[in-house]
């Protein structure tokens, strides 16, 4: 929507996407469109949860971290059961099939711990393997580079 009011107004600007979207693109090979998969992406501020069935983002969740919240995580436990209740009330008939998670390295345990016990699914740490246009890479800023290579993924496509 927002790209058609730049075309309106003869402005080019490529393509605005942001770090949840580009991860979902990255991905797009390792989704099987008929099973219901999560991504949560996790930043130092807040963190994203969305689920994709379809092909359609059915929903995208933002959460910004309080203080405690970054060392215990109760509150974020919390959202998680309270998301995951809702789309179960809304979808009963379809299981979670995939847990993908982008987190920071000193927190990555302690979510997939988190997601494991909430989701009831054994999530996936995302790495350069999931990433097609990422072959041989190995190293680096993995926060960085993740959100980068999906939306290569975006114009690939």
């Amino acid at each position: 929507q927002l790209e058609q009011v730049f075309r309106a107004a003869e402005i080019e600007l490529g393509r605005i996407t942001n770090v949840t979207q580009a991860l979902w693109a990255g991905l797009d090979h390792l989704i099987l469109p008929d099973r219901l998969t999560a991504l949560v992406s996790v930043q130092d501020e807040a963190f994203t949860l969305s689920y994709r069935y379809l092909d359609e983002l059915l929903l995208y969740r933002y959460k910004a971290f309080g203080e405690d919240e970054r060392s215990d995580g109760p509150s974020v436990r919390r959202d998680l059961r309270l998301t995951e209740s809702f789309l179960r009330q809304k979808f009963p008939e379809v299981p979670l099939h995939r847990v993908f998670l982008s987190a920071p390295l000193d927190r990555e345990g302690e979510w997939l711990d988190w997601l494991a016990a909430e989701l009831e699914v054994t999530p996936e740490p995302l790495a350069f393997e999931h990433f097609p246009l990422a072959r041989n890479a190995s190293g680096g800023d993995w926060l960085t580079n993740a959100p980068l290579l999906g939306a290569a993924c975006l114009e690939v496509a």
